[in-house]
């Protein structure tokens, strides 16, 4: 019977299943494509499914009598230095302690730690055998061409890079920050995917599970990030002032947002129900809900709601509030305000995508057909088309 090896691994510091099989053999290649939440690597180039509760038991049910799963290397039990050291050093090139040291010092957050020293590691491989400190400006824009050319690296992903790799050499070493000028990209202007109204409704009555329904409904309702959204404590809630208080946001900034008052009611439910304790969202065993579970909460919704918009991710309902906020006439700047915006012009991204704004603006050709007294293009009175041959 052929195999299908799973085992433990990270991949930008978060913990994951590696999924290894028989490409060649179409009855495995059809079952893995079933496996919940599967995504592929380009930096390690491997397939993966989020190391979570259930997953590995999904897997199992999906390939009962078909294909084995070899899942002994998900239980091999590992010292918590060597987790560590595959956590933050992974397999492309060792990481100085003191660049994990100054990124914790300078208070920077758990997710751009991991991003950070995932990235750096994956420079180290790349000079194999050379001194950090030799390498220079020129070589570390070929290893960026090469990133860009080989891998197709977004142009998101390449800024990060870039960051990476300067912050060993500026805040690490304190180089001068002129010597390692790398040429950016020209940032690419993405408009985001928008919800209508109808939409969201028909996402948040699809969901009967409490907890779901309360976490998805909370992060529309006050246009939250799904860390702030995670990070929220049953005492950072207000119900006299509606309000909601975000504590070390992006940026490390608090801030305060809105509370709907429609929602106080299902949150009351939820809280007598489930009755939370260190986060105001838990996991079955405790401890912080996961990123990955919200995600997978959102995308089953969508699946039962019957949308199948491209791009939907959690990050879309806190711009579908956005805009919705801009359509009902709230100022811009009280909108850059809830949304915790450093700059006016991140947040004016949503005038291009509100629907409002565009039902105002009225085409040339409605005008022209207008003038001409042309009301269908079937009509005689249409002068626009010949009919003669």
């Amino acid at each position: 019977m052929k195999k299908v090896h799973i085992n433990k691994g990270y991949h930008y510091g978060s913990p994951i299943l590696k999924v290894d099989f028989d490409q060649n053999d179409e009855t495995s290649k059809a079952l893995v494509k079933q496996f919940p939440e599967r995504k592929w690597s380009k930096e390690g180039a491997y397939l993966y499914v989020p190391n979570e509760k259930g997953v590995l038991k999904e897997i199992y049910r999906i390939c009962k009598g078909k294909v084995w799963v070899d899942s002994k290397g998900v239980f091999q039990k590992k010292s918590f230095k060597q987790e560590e050291k595959e956590r933050y050093e992974y397999c492309n090139g060792i990481v100085p302690e003191r660049y994990t040291q100054t990124l914790i010092e300078k208070r920077y957050s758990v997710n751009t730690l991991h991003t950070y020293t995932h990235l750096f590691s994956m420079f180290i491989g790349h000079f194999k055998e050379r001194e950090l400190e030799e390498i220079t400006k020129k070589e570390i824009e070929d290893y960026i061409y090469v990133l860009i050319e080989k891998r197709k690296i977004s142009h998101s992903t390449q800024n990060q890079h870039i960051n990476a790799i300067k912050f060993y050499y500026e805040q690490v070493l304190g180089k001068d920050r002129t010597l390692y000028q790398i040429n950016r990209p020209r940032k690419e202007r993405v408009l985001p995917e928008i919800l209508s109204k109808f939409e969201v409704m028909n996402i948040f009555n699809s969901v009967d599970n409490l907890k779901h329904k309360t976490l998805l409904v909370m992060t529309y309702s006050s246009g939250l990030r799904i860390g702030e959204l995670l990070s929220i404590k049953p005492g950072d809630i207000d119900l006299n002032r509606r309000s909601v208080f975000i504590r070390k946001g992006k940026g490390n900034k608090d801030r305060v947002v809105k509370l709907a008052a429609s929602l106080i009611p299902l949150l009351l439910d939820y809280v007598e129900e489930y009755k939370p304790k260190s986060n105001l969202f838990e996991g079955a065993k405790g401890g912080r809900y996961s990123e990955e579970s919200v995600r997978n909460v959102l995308n089953q919704a969508c699946k039962k709601a019957g949308i199948h918009k491209t791009g939907i991710r959690v990050h879309t309902l806190r711009h579908s509030y956005a805009t919705h906020l801009l359509e009902q006439g709230v100022d811009i700047r009280y909108i850059q305000t809830l949304l915790g915006h450093n700059s006016i012009k991140t947040t004016e991204i949503y005038t291009q995508v509100s629907n409002s704004a565009l039902k105002k603006i009225e085409s040339p050709l409605d005008t022209i057909m207008g003038e001409m007294g042309i009301s269908n293009w079937n009509t005689e009175e249409n002068k626009l088309i010949s009919t003669k041959k």
